[in-house]
């Protein structure tokens, strides 16, 4: 009997340097590939979720818009504008420019809730766009001015008053303005006069009041009136859609519908039009 017995060799043979640094290649490069492959998912979501809050946005925009115009104060030539109700102890009519106030006949004051009066400058002549003659809705072909009731709810259910709105393109910027809530007829007609000139050229103070919604390359607008579609300050209407051959059957200075057309961002692209129709507005079919 062998006094050493056969030992079976337990040597195991390894990786080699080479195919280790083969393995490790072929890693790095897949995690490259993958990397690449993230990167472009994240991009994407990126981009997606961008133009998805640029669409939350403009869908935000334009329920200002419709909340805007379905405030809108009517303002008539002739005094004729019916009274919006939760009048209390408003016994005088509104009053004018120089009248310093909203107050009326015998020093009583006047709420906001009783239809505004347009001055008799603007009875006389209702096509003019000058910036002292109120009117319910006006484009001058820079700048959307309309009258809306106030938002602002008092403590004793009265009328908060009336406000001043605006809008407009700077900067490919749209633009709203909002004056504070008006009870006085001298500072309506400061605020409409106010926000023309912010249009042209805003001073810091008049900023204070204004927001900027949308980026946007550019927009239009349209008013419905005689059953058609036409451009405020064509020959066919004029800017506010006051029925000037017999303004005394005219309810307001509001055309019957008001159609905008805006320009999208590059990255969304088109144009996406926007139909506004008068909440009282039936169509004649006579």
């Amino acid at each position: 009997m062998c006094k050493y017995p056969f030992k079976h060799n337990t040597y195991q043979r390894g990786f080699t340097l080479v195919e280790l640094l083969v393995a490790l290649a072929v890693m790095a490069i897949m995690a490259a590939l993958s990397w690449r492959g993230l990167d472009v998912m994240l991009r994407s979501r990126e981009i997606t979720q961008a133009r998805v809050d640029q669409i939350a946005s403009l869908e935000n925009v334009f329920r200002q818009w419709d909340a805007d115009l379905n405030a809108v104060f009517p303002v008539t030539a002739l005094g004729a504008a019916p009274s919006l109700g939760n009048s209390t102890g408003a016994t005088g009519s509104a009053g004018t420019a120089g009248s310093g106030g909203a107050g009326g006949s015998g020093g009583s004051s006047t709420s906001a809730s009783q239809a505004f009066t347009a001055p008799s400058a603007y009875a006389a002549n209702p096509n003019s766009s000058a910036t002292n003659q109120v009117m319910a809705v006006d484009w001058d072909g820079r700048v959307l001015r309309l009258v809306r009731r106030s938002s602002t709810t008092s403590p004793q259910g009265a009328d908060g008053g009336l406000t001043v709105v605006g809008w407009t393109l700077r900067n490919n910027t749209w633009i709203r303005w909002q004056s504070p809530d008006l009870v006085r007829t001298t500072d309506l007609m400061s605020a409409w006069s106010q926000v023309s000139l912010w249009a042209q050229n805003p001073s810091s103070e008049s900023k204070q009041y204004e927001t900027p919604l949308f980026n946007t390359g550019g927009w239009q607008i349209y008013y419905f009136r005689d059953n058609a579609w036409s451009n405020p300050l064509s020959s066919s209407g004029n800017a506010s859609g006051v029925n000037t051959s017999n303004p005394s059957t005219s309810v307001s200075n509001v055309p019957d519908g008001i159609r905008i057309e805006v320009q999208l961002p590059t990255n969304l692209g088109g144009t996406i039009v926007k139909d506004w129709v008068r909440p009282a507005f039936s169509v004649n079919r006579s």
